[in-house]
């Protein structure tokens, strides 16, 4: 027993890659990764590392530049993707995997990554990108398909210009420390977790996700979608949709997501649907549109649809007439929220309910919430595209009403990282303010 725990033991290996040339294995099994040239391509040693059970490591760091797939004119080679079967972590330093299919066009299946291990293996991948061929972006390319469900972490990984960043049902997915940029679906795998990451420019962001935490969307067609889970200290910047909260159900049972401490600006409309918000800001809209920015009355086939708002800031459009708000809004008793424009009262757009205080002027309804311009509070970095400014959201100017109007004081980080501890009005009592940013004298 002592000797066969000793080789089960020595199986797991480390394997490290020296060609960006896609090449098979030449013996499959013999724990060496070597093609018929002695050299370890990311292929050949995914298929050692398939061929043997035990946590296996990849390691890229030896080489340098982009890894092209396909187009060798070896059909088992060109038609097929890196296919991983066990567990296995693989690890790179700014290195990109991209892959050329042999059949053109759109709409097809064309694979990078598939994991396909009967939902035992654990996956991870380290600090490289992810990519279509540059001359054919969104050709229908799948960064990486999760065909079962293993437990899979991407930890700075880059994907981009794919037609699926990464897809797959019924996997448990944790990405930290992600760039997403110009895919068409970034996330589409349901239950992820998604953390410190930043997504740009992709038609569909982060779909029904289990938790989003500090992680920005900026110039998504939507950011979010989902009617679950939890996003926190996230941020959503000039996107057609900051978020939408998914309702395939014809009731009131469906509450939609919560979202704590985030802000949304700048977006034709951050919000649409139900849900439930938490010291949330909901700043400017895009200056084109006249449109509500946070709209939830927008499901025909159910009725009585709220979003519960906590200690939030409510907008109105950059053009300054329109509500900033159609639907209903209800604050919990003992919380307050602040809502610049009401609209009507006889035609209420924003129809305001809830046993808590709702802050909104008695002059034409309007009540200036005191935002300062907008600024980053964190930065992200990647391995391959550097710095890029995150966290932008909008501080409170000391003439807020929104400053101390949240009551007693939240140890909790704002944003930026200050508690909601500070007396911001000058009457020695500390109380938090409204929205995502504490306003610290």
């Amino acid at each position: 027993m002592n000797v066969l725990l000793f080789i089960s033991a020595a199986r797991a290996a480390t394997f490290v890659v020296n060609t960006v040339d896609d090449t098979h294995d030449d013996t499959w099994g013999d724990l060496i990764c070597a093609d018929a040239s002695y050299q370890c391509s990311l292929r050949a040693a995914i298929e050692e590392a398939n061929a043997w059970p035990g946590a296996d490591v990849i390691d890229l760091t030896a080489v340098s530049g982009f890894f092209y797939l396909g187009n060798t004119g070896d059909s088992s080679i060109d038609d097929e993707p890196l296919t991983i079967t066990e567990s296995v972590t693989i690890s790179g330093d700014a290195d990109y995997v991209n892959r050329t299919c042999s059949y053109p066009g759109y709409y097809v299946d064309c694979e990078v990554f598939v994991i396909d291990a009967g939902g035992t293996a654990d996956v991870v991948f380290e600090s490289f990108g992810i990519g279509a061929d540059p001359a054919r972006p969104w050709q229908a390319t799948y960064g990486l398909y999760i065909a079962d469900g293993s437990n899979v972490t991407l930890d700075q990984v880059d994907l981009v210009d794919l037609w699926a960043g990464v897809d797959g049902v019924g996997a448990s997915l944790t990405v930290r420390g992600g760039l997403f940029w110009g895919n068409q679906f970034a996330v589409d795998t349901q239950l992820a977790i998604i953390e410190d990451s930043f997504f740009y420019q992709n038609r569909f962001g982060v779909y029904n996700p289990t938790r989003v935490y500090g992680t920005d969307f900026v110039e998504n067609s939507v950011g979010v979608t989902t009617n679950i889970g939890t996003v926190a200290n996230s941020t959503f910047v000039d996107n057609d949709l900051g978020l939408k909260s998914y309702l395939p159900c014809s009731d009131t049972s469906c509450t939609g997501p919560t979202v704590l401490t985030s802000s949304f600006s700048g977006n034709v409309r951050h919000w649409e649907g139900p849900g439930q918000v938490v010291q949330v800001t909901f700043g400017p809209n895009d200056p084109g549109t006249c449109e509500a920015p946070v709209v939830v009355d927008t499901y025909t086939w159910a009725t009585g649809l709220i979003l519960r708002a906590t200690n939030s800031i409510f907008t109105a459009p950059a053009c300054g007439t329109a509500p900033a708000c159609s639907g209903t809004l209800s604050v919990p008793a003992g919380y307050t929220s602040l809502v610049e424009n009401i609209g009507d009262l006889v035609y209420p757009d924003c129809e305001l309910v809830g046993t808590g205080t709702w802050l909104y002027g008695v002059d034409g309804f309007t009540l200036d919430p005191g935002l300062d311009a907008l600024e980053s509070h964190r930065t992200f970095t990647s391995d391959l595209f550097g710095s890029i400014d995150g966290g932008e959201a909008h501080p409170l100017l000391s003439s807020s009403p929104a400053v101390d109007a949240g009551g007693r004081p939240l140890r909790r980080p704002d944003l930026a990282g200050n508690l909601f501890i500070y007396d911001g009005n000058g009457d020695a009592l500390r109380a938090r303010d409204l929205g995502a940013l504490e306003y610290v004298p």
